[in-house]
């Protein structure tokens, strides 16, 4: 036999021995893989069986726990069930009882700063803004009773907790009702309570108190409030100390026509706050008083007046005393100033003595201290104008920015406003000569 046949059957021989080995090799480890899987399964069935037997005792033991609290559980449920409020219950016997249960004006007055009837005048009033639906939950709290609320906070140094005790509603629930009905005088009365009125009877009292041509006495007094960041964090104060300004102009009556509200931080704010107000603007376009009648004295055009301490800016409308060493003739037109002025102080003296919350710093925040303020004055003119006396016994004394400013009072007075100078000096001479008349 040839070699090369040799070869070739014995390459043939090797091939078919490798196959046959290959496919040995392969049946070994499908055979492992077989043996690999049956042991896991038995494995997670173990586990399986392990955590079945293991719930199953949990579950038994504590069913046999619970054995034990049977009797515990009967017991609890055989007596009466406890169950919670809507409504935290308060006592409601003050306001329910006592007040709604008198007519006596004095005792109304005396609690309120009014009458029954003009407070139920006020909730008729601000009824659209302040009616509340009924709940099946709860009872609304009536109209008459949130204004009610709300004039007894601005009448006393209460707390909300205080308040809350008195009328038998929730802290929280003062404190929204305060706001919502300072807002709703604020929406509703203001244009109803401070406005001009009849410019010529206010200029009648004047002159019967010995100024003419006056329509109004301007004044100024500081407000506590906590906390305030007014423009620019300006307050100079101590620490969560801030204040306000209120300007207001009264009549002879001490009714106020005009209030401005304005931050005070730096020296000489009051002027500023008056140089921007709307009173100003309307004074020097003479639009505040219809028509902007005028009379002649001592050959002077003189307009309708309006009576300011010594710390404002002259006008031709704007009269303050005069300073420095006085003659017979200033004497004499200070005097009489002074005695037109003080109507503007007292009112607000009788201002803060019916509205004691204006009297300590206001707990409100920032963006609400113009509303409370606004619905102290105009509840105070509605009291004014329903001839409703301050309290005996409340001290009425009010001590206005005349003090505190007067240093460089006249750096204000510029040639622009020599009109008033000559308005002054016209008045002044008018005033002297009826007095040595």
């Amino acid at each position: 036999m040839e070699t090369h046949v040799l070869l070739q059957l014995l390459k043939l021989h090797l091939e078919v021995l490798v196959a046959v080995l290959h496919s040995a090799i392969s049946r070994c480890n499908a055979y492992l893989m077989s043996i690999r899987r049956r042991q896991r399964r038995r494995v997670l069935i173990g586990r399986v069986i392990q955590n079945h037997i293991l719930r199953t005792r949990r579950i038994i033991q504590r069913r046999k726990s619970c054995r034990h609290m049977v009797p515990i559980v009967t017991l609890l449920e055989s007596g009466p069930k406890l169950r919670r409020w809507w409504v935290c219950p308060t006592k409601q016997h003050w306001w329910e009882r006592s007040m709604l249960g008198t007519r006596d004006d004095e005792t109304w007055i005396e609690s309120f700063q009014m009458s029954r009837g003009t407070l139920f005048e006020i909730a008729d009033v601000l009824r659209p803004q302040l009616q509340r639906q009924r709940t099946i939950m709860r009872e609304a709290i009536p109209v008459e009773k949130r204004v009610a609320i709300a004039v007894w906070w601005l009448s006393n140094l209460k707390c909300y907790r205080e308040v809350a005790a008195q009328f038998g509603v929730g802290r929280s629930t003062v404190g929204e009702i305060v706001l919502e009905v300072c807002f709703a005088i604020k929406h509703l009365l203001v244009q109803k309570t401070i406005y001009l009125g009849d410019y010529w009877k206010i200029m009648d009292g004047f002159r019967k108190m010995g100024f003419p041509h006056c329509v109004g006495a301007m004044d100024l007094t500081h407000l506590s409030i906590i906390a305030a960041t007014g423009p620019g964090d300006e307050c100079n104060k101590p620490k969560n100390f801030c204040s306000i300004l209120l300007q207001g102009t009264t009549d002879h009556t001490g009714r106020f026509t005009n209030i401005e509200v304005g931050w005070s931080g730096k020296k000489h704010d009051d002027v500023q706050i008056f140089r921007k107000s709307a009173l100003c603007q309307a004074m020097d376009e003479g639009t505040f008083v219809p028509g902007n009648p005028t009379i002649n004295i001592q050959g002077v055009e003189i307009p309708p007046l309006i009576l300011a301490h010594s710390t404002y800016p002259m006008r031709k409308w704007l009269m303050k005393p005069y300073g420095g060493p006085l003659d017979q003739r200033k004497t004499i037109y200070n005097r009489t100033f002074n005695h037109c002025h003080s109507v503007v102080q007292q009112a607000f003296g009788r201002l803060k003595a019916r509205w004691r919350c204006l009297t300590a710093r206001l707990p409100v925040a920032e963006e609400n201290v113009l509303a409370v303020v606004t619905a102290c004055v105009v509840l105070h003119n509605i009291c004014e104008t329903k001839g409703h006396a301050v309290p005996e016994g409340v001290d009425i004394s009010e001590h206005v920015l005349l003090a505190a400013y007067n240093e460089d009072c006249h750096s204000y007075e510029t040639s622009s406003e020599s009109g008033g100078e000559e308005v002054r000096n016209a008045i002044s001479r008018y005033l002297a000569g009826n007095t040595e008349c």
